[in-house]
């Protein structure tokens, strides 16, 4: 493989890399934050409800109204983990729910006043984030399934990843026209050296500044220039030594 292939491979991969991890890390970080907003958000509902879930009231009622007004499932559950009302389901379902005593969200509320899940539903049948906190009928229970949050992560990971592969084509092109810049004086004076080492004393370099000018940034110039010098020396020096050789064994004494 060449030397600019070298360099034109090793560019890709760091930089795919990059990308790569760009994307995975801001779509962790994105799923975090909007998780930590959502159960912010679902608290927030969770207390409105709690004020309107009176004594006496209907807790299906409530439930189905404010699960309507505000796009949530809403559960009512009393001190003893039955479901007294649900957003998503009527009467005949809801008392085919299972005891919600030992959700790990209710537990969590009933020691701390408010309790943060997220796990999959065995009633919804996806999974979903639960926000419950502790009333004095009970517990009130929101949730949202995260089908939204991916969704939304998903899009930005989408939009990052295309960001990166344009990003990607603009650093190929960059480092194709960088490692050619590179590579070709190196290659001219590889094979000059080879070409003196193997004895083809007419094999020359082209002048420095033809060599490097139109190739190499301004501030390399001195530095291959120098390298071209030497070594055009060298095969000149090499040259009137064999040449000077050659007229001692032609001369008189011969």
């Amino acid at each position: 493989m060449t030397l600019a292939r070298r360099l034109l491979a090793g560019s890709l991969v760091v930089v795919t890399a990059m990308v790569a991890a760009v994307v995975l890390i801001a779509g962790g970080r994105l799923r975090n934050r909007l998780v930590e907003e959502k159960r912010d958000e679902l608290a927030r509902v969770g207390r409105v409800i709690a004020s309107e879930w009176q004594a006496g009231s209907d807790a299906d009622s409530v439930a189905h109204r404010a699960g309507a007004a505000l796009g949530y499932r809403v559960t009512l559950i009393d001190s003893a983990g039955v479901v007294q009302g649900d957003a998503e389901f009527g009467p005949e379902a809801r008392r085919r729910l299972e005891n919600h005593y030992g959700r790990p969200e209710i537990v969590q509320a009933r020691e701390h006043g408010l309790g943060v899940s997220l796990r999959h539903s065995a009633s919804a049948g996806d999974d979903e984030l639960y926000v419950a906190q502790r009333h004095p009928l009970g517990y009130v229970r929101v949730s949202l399934t995260t089908r939204s949050l991916e969704e939304i992560v998903r899009g930005a990971q989408r939009d990052v990843l295309a960001s990166g592969l344009i990003a990607l084509v603009g650093a190929l092109a960059l480092a194709f026209l960088f490692a050619r810049s590179i590579s070709q004086p190196v290659v001219e004076l590889r094979d000059v050296a080879r070409a003196i080492a193997a004895g083809d004393l007419a094999r020359g370099l082209r002048p420095a500044d033809d060599l490097c000018g139109a190739t190499l940034p301004p501030r390399h110039r001195d530095t291959a220039g120098g390298s071209f010098g030497r070594e055009r020396a060298s095969g000149r020096h090499l040259r009137q030594h064999r040449h000077g050789q050659a007229l001692r064994r032609s001369g008189p004494g011969a």
